[in-house]
């Protein structure tokens, strides 16, 4: 009869205590596991990371579409209210550029006035991106139509030609006399001006306009030889059959308000897709 007493009273008092119940400790290891895609306080090693995070990905990025508006976690300046997404990986993608592989899920964000990107992995993105409040949206044409598929192409083609621009990108640079270079066009990092510089050269590059100067982009496959200074015309006669349909011309006036002529350069794309490439891009990048 005491242990029984005993038994009873422990029961009591056990019952009337404030325990965690196993739903709620459930509760919370399951916010822990879906904040950061790894159990709380355990060791797991990268496989088993990999795993996780890639079963938890989709759910996460379905938040977020290209075009859309998003604050971004800066470590420099905190969160920051003028990110829009770029790109939403579907797949696993390799850059070329630097090397580096991206799990499917991962978002693409420019942000601080478009100057600057990153890439955010699936296990980070609650804690660095999250759709901006609509109390802090403003109306954005591209917001506005980024789910049509025709948008997010060109959303996609603009991404990687600035992307691969800002580190300088290979082509023939094509001068005024007709002589043929070697050379890269390269955007800068606040993509203002595009410039061409000779392969083996540094310095002083040898053509640079102010993409807001930009007239025309002209290529020869879409509006014939009538646009080209004839020396150009003469030299790539010279080259390869089928070269000329990488040629384009980039029309530039600096001074529009004082109605100074307009100046051009001349170059030639590396394959068809780049050429087509470099057409839409700037196009989209001259008038937004």
């Amino acid at each position: 009869q005491g242990k029984g007493l005993t038994g009873w009273v422990f029961g009591c008092i056990a019952a009337m205590w404030p325990w965690p119940t196993c739903c709620c400790r459930a509760d919370f290891k399951e916010e822990i596991v879906t904040f950061e895609g790894l159990p709380l306080g355990g060791h797991i090693d990268g496989h088993a990371a990999d795993r996780l995070a890639h079963a938890k990905w989709s759910g996460a990025s379905r938040n977020f579409y290209p075009g859309q508006l998003t604050q971004v976690f800066s470590s420099s300046d905190g969160w920051l209210d003028d990110g829009r997404v770029e790109r939403v990986l579907e797949n696993e993608w390799w850059d070329n550029i630097d090397g580096a592989k991206y799990p499917a899920g991962s978002v693409l964000v420019t942000y601080n006035n478009c100057t600057r990107e990153k890439w955010i992995l699936p296990s980070e993105l609650a804690m660095c991106l999250r759709p901006l409040p609509p109390e802090k949206q403003t109306y954005n044409a591209w917001e506005a139509d980024a789910k049509d598929p025709e948008d997010i192409r060109r959303q996609d083609i603009v991404t990687r030609f600035r992307q691969r621009a800002t580190q300088g990108f290979p082509c023939t640079y094509l001068r005024n006399t007709g002589e043929a270079v070697g050379a890269f066009y390269v955007l800068d990092e606040n993509l203002e001006y595009l410039s061409i510089c000779s392969k083996g050269t540094e310095g002083t590059p040898e053509i640079s306009c102010k993409l807001a100067t930009i007239q025309d982009i002209y290529s020869l496959v879409e509006d014939g030889m009538r646009c080209f200074p004839f020396k150009v015309l003469e030299t790539i006669s010279q080259m390869k059959p089928g070269i000329d349909e990488l040629l384009l011309m980039v029309v530039y006036q600096e001074d529009a308000s004082s109605g100074a002529a307009c100046n051009s350069f001349c170059l030639l794309a590396e394959t068809v897709e780049e050429r087509n490439e470099f057409l839409e891009a700037l196009r989209v990048l001259c008038i937004s």
